[in-house]
């Protein structure tokens, strides 16, 4: 659905107009998109990326890297589950995710130019 009405698109546009022109810049889009949403960046991505001749194995490992992100952006059903088995508090998990979230963010955007 995201996909279809264009909404998935219009960011990874706006971050491929800042960071296009880098080394690796459409994936460090796809990544900070997804960052962000964690939902259908990869869709919008592929083609981009295909484009620019970036190897089939360096898009299907941002893609799959970003959509890890969805874990991490609340609300998450694998957190809430976490949270029930572990007898936590459901949102003190959330919480806790708020500062590691960036830094893994930065790492993946610092490790795209390697690929």
């Amino acid at each position: 659905m995201l996909e279809r009405s264009g909404i998935a698109e219009r960011p990874f546009q706006a971050m491929l107009v800042w960071l296009g022109r880098l080394f690796g810049g459409s994936m460090l889009a796809t990544v900070a998109v997804a960052a962000v949403t964690a939902a259908s960046s990869g869709i919008t991505a592929i083609p981009v990326t295909l484009r620019r001749r970036c190897g089939e194995a360096s898009i299907s490992a941002t893609i799959r890297t970003g959509g890890s992100f969805g874990i991490m952006i609340p609300p998450s059903l694998v957190v809430v589950i976490h949270a029930s088995l572990a007898k936590q508090p459901v949102g003190l998990l959330p919480a806790a995710l708020l500062l590691p979230r960036p830094f893994v963010v930065a790492l993946f955007l610092a490790s795209i130019p390697g690929l």
